[in-house]
């Protein structure tokens, strides 16, 4: 009677352990946007006229584009600023859409264009998407990226 009430908790301490577990492993937010997700040095924004052509070019200083989830962030790592702020991400295909419904001033509008990002809601095409790239343009721009 004693040994097979000492094998009933032993079994039944593992079962809560493993229930435990697992329970624990299925709560953690995993990425849902494949190789999209992650932080992304900008290394070239390419300015674009109407027809699609480049005009411009400029390689800014040390910024970068965070997505994550639903999520993405403007991070400047120099200087007093360590982030511009947070946006809203939807990733489709090959279809970034993003809104930063909190630049709500002129000025906070006009510091996106830092980012290349030349409205509160651009929708960019990724051309180029790997592990280690990210090329996506918008109307007004590309942006060339490498993963940090």
């Amino acid at each position: 009677m004693k040994k097979t009430s000492i094998i009933f908790s032993l079994s039944l301490a593992l079962s809560l352990i493993f229930i435990a577990l697992v329970g624990a492993a299925g709560c953690q937010k995993h990425g849902i946007n494949g190789d999209l997700d992650g932080m992304w040095q900008i290394m070239e924004v390419e300015q674009l006229g109407p027809e699609g052509e480049v005009e411009g070019s400029f390689a800014p200083d040390q910024r970068y584009i965070c997505f994550q989830l639903h999520v993405c962030q403007l991070r400047l790592q120099s200087g007093p600023i360590g982030h511009l702020g947070a946006g809203n991400l939807t990733y489709s295909g090959n279809t970034v859409s993003l809104s930063f419904p909190y630049a709500e001033t002129q000025e906070q509008i006009d510091r996106l264009t830092q980012w290349g990002i030349y409205s509160t809601a651009p929708v960019f095409t990724v051309e180029v998407l790997d592990r280690s790239t990210l090329v996506m343009s918008s109307s007004a721009s590309r942006l060339i990226c490498r993963r940090f």
